[in-house]
């Protein structure tokens, strides 16, 4: 009888705090997600600038000097 209320009492306390890891996990997801979002975009977008950077030094291209300035501007 004992071990049997035992039992129940250790697996309510194992599901509650179950349910509160869930409920952070949630909220943590919830939270950091569109941050990572926003800087993965951030961050192609600052390959991009060296990438365009690059191509107006290294290549000489008048095309290439033109979309750099736009981009620039």
């Amino acid at each position: 009888m004992l071990v049997a209320l035992l039992v129940g009492v250790l697996g309510f306390f194992g599901y509650t705090n179950m349910r509160a890891t869930v409920e952070q996990v949630d909220v943590t997801t919830d939270v950091e997600f569109p941050a990572l979002v926003k800087l993965n975009e951030m961050k192609s977008l600052v390959l991009e600038g060296i990438a365009g950077a690059l191509a107006y030094t290294i290549l000489d291209d008048p095309l290439e000097k033109a979309e750099f300035y736009e981009t620039v501007d």
